[in-house]
């Protein structure tokens, strides 16, 4: 009988691992380093590098998004929410891989608190970069 509850207890807890994103789980996130390529108005490739740009990160269960304010993924001040591929908890750290489902010009990626990612301008520009994120 009590390997019985053992074995329920343990099934409950696995089928429970799926929804351990609570509201609570927001992610703090600081860009140590990225690097841009944008044509300019003569047509010619520009290179710049960006550091210090900060943002928030969210998931959105319910949808299987991620919500990300600030940073380079909101220039006009509006939250951008990314599709997720792949975004669940590994214990007490998530893993997420995240794209825009309507344009394909954004990448995100999470994993043990470092991230990368990548965007595209309308084929005008593109930059990528990568940081650290801490939840809080």
């Amino acid at each position: 009988m009590r390997n019985i509850r053992s074995l329920v207890l343990g099934l409950v807890l696995v089928s429970l691992a799926g929804v351990s994103w609570g509201e609570e789980d927001v992610w703090y996130c600081v860009e140590e380093a990225s690097q841009g390529l944008r044509f300019d108005e003569n047509g010619r490739v520009e290179k710049g590098n960006f550091t210090g740009d900060k943002f928030t990160l969210k998931h959105i269960a319910e949808s299987n998004q991620i919500a990300i304010a600030g940073g380079a993924f909101s220039d006009d001040g509006k939250t951008i929410k990314l599709a997720c591929s792949a975004c669940y908890s590994l214990a007490t750290e998530p893993f997420i891989v995240a794209y825009n489902p309507v344009m394909h010009d954004t990448i995100f990626s999470l994993k043990d608190r470092q991230f990368l990612y990548a965007i595209m301008g309308s084929g005008k520009a593109v930059m990528a970069g990568a940081g650290t994120c801490t939840k809080f």
